[in-house]
């Protein structure tokens, strides 16, 4: 059967107006695109059932965030920073193709590599702070601390132990999501490795403190550990990502390697940040994002 020429926008609540008003940059764009192209565009509220019921409407339906479940649906996602895009035939981000994409620092040239680095670094760290902790490891802990889940190699908790293990002449400090709501049994947990390892602590300190004085961060595939590639912080990542490339990956390697990886290793951050946000991802501020857009629509499979 033909896709009728209409696509749907699903949003959560707050944005379903902003959207429809234009003032949405990146989903504007996209609306133009498709409009470009004889669509009609539809802004209907993200709603479980409402998501569901998109597999059975014919035309195309975009997801924010969400996975795109049925083969006419598409997610886009900013990457870590505005104005940075990806659309993709998956949610999870290990699974877009900029995680299967081998990366080469060869093809990428070191002038505008360090340009866009050194501006960024300036938006994101515009001070220098400092933090009592020093020679330490930073772990920037996400959700769901005792579970270990599909895309990770152990559970958190177990990687806060295998870090203690792997640095054991650094001090490892952690920091809770300020999203995430945690339980009784999570937060004991920690205790209990406060308790018996006094070289680990949690703090209070905000990430941008800590990704400044640490000498290393270990994730599952926090974006922060992401940002810490502004300030060339070796990182060692316990779950799968879409920023694995320059990272020692416990996923593939295994523990051990993948500590003697970051310790061990002289990497180009600027040139892994120029390739990951300028070429592998959407960029929003281009004169030719629309262009990018639509490339990015035909190439996952929708009829332009």
């Amino acid at each position: 059967m033909k896709t009728a020429k209409i696509l749907r926008i699903y949003l959560h609540q707050g944005a379903l107006e902003p959207a429809r008003a234009g003032k949405m940059r990146f989903i504007h764009l996209m609306q133009e695109v498709m409009q470009d192209h004889g669509y009609r565009v539809e802004y209907r509220a993200e709603k479980e059932t409402e998501l569901l019921k998109s597999a059975a409407r014919n035309g195309y339906s975009l997801f924010h965030m969400k996975d795109p479940f049925h083969d006419r649906a598409l997610t886009f996602r900013k990457v870590y920073l505005y104005p940075f895009w990806q659309i993709e035939k998956s949610g999870k981000r290990w699974e877009w193709e900029v995680a299967k994409t081998a990366f080469d620092p060869n093809e990428i040239d070191a002038g505008k590599a360090a340009q866009l680095a050194s501006y960024w670094r300036k938006q994101l760290f515009p001070q220098s702070e400092s933090v009592q902790y020093k020679n330490f490891v930073f772990i920037p802990l996400q959700g769901r601390l005792l579970q270990h889940r599909s895309f990770q190699s152990m559970s958190p908790m177990e990687m806060i132990k295998s870090t203690l293990t792997q640095m054991p002449d650094h001090n490892v400090i952690a920091t809770l999501h300020p999203t995430e709501t945690y339980t009784s049994d999570e937060r004991a947990g920690l205790e209990e490795i406060i308790s018996s390892t006094p070289r680990f602590q949690l703090s209070q300190h905000g990430s941008t403190a800590l990704l400044q004085n640490c000498e290393m961060v270990v994730s599952q595939n926090s974006g922060v550990a992401f940002h810490g590639y502004f300030l060339n912080k070796p990182t060692v990542l316990f779950g799968q990502s879409d920023f694995h490339h320059i990272a020692g990956n416990v996923w593939r390697d295994g523990v051990e390697q993948a500590f003697h990886f970051a310790k061990s290793t002289s990497l180009d951050f600027e040139k892994y940040l120029f390739w990951k946000l300028n070429i592998m991802s959407i960029n929003a501020g281009k004169s030719d994002v629309k262009t990018q857009i639509k490339d990015s629509f035909i190439k996952l499979g929708w009829n332009l």
